[in-house]
């Protein structure tokens, strides 16, 4: 009889290998086995709960990363050029500015839609 797997150790197998059949061989068990347990909704909820920390500590690191570009941009679109270059240094940066505040919303649009389907998904 084989010892239970913790569903974590099986979501990272997962999660870190580029392929299933890595993440198989990493776990060193059957393709049954690990079809089997890759139905089990305790590895389906492990998954979602590391893949749902993977993304909110990427999004903290582009959160991270925008604001110091912006406060770049920001230095850029005040900064001392010539006439010449200090309108198409501006123009740029306030272009960028408008893009970041555009992805943002769409960002923060999509998270709201990702939560709608979530509390859906959980009610049935």
């Amino acid at each position: 009889m084989t010892k239970a797997l913790d569903p974590h150790r099986v979501a990272l197998s997962i999660l870190s290998s580029a392929t299933l059949e890595e993440a198989r061989s990493k776990l060193n068990i059957s393709r049954t086995k690990f079809w089997q347990l890759r139905q089990k909704p305790e590895i389906k909820n492990a998954l979602n709960e590391i893949s749902s920390h993977i993304y909110d500590e990427s999004l903290a690191t582009v959160m991270h990363d925008t604001t110091e570009n912006l406060s770049i941009l920001k230095n850029l679109a005040h900064g001392n050029f010539s006439d010449n270059q200090k309108a198409f240094v501006q123009l740029s940066a306030c272009k960028y500015l408008m893009e970041i505040a555009s992805k943002g919303y769409e960002l923060k649009a999509l998270n709201s839609r990702i939560a709608n389907l979530e509390k859906i998904a959980n009610a049935s």
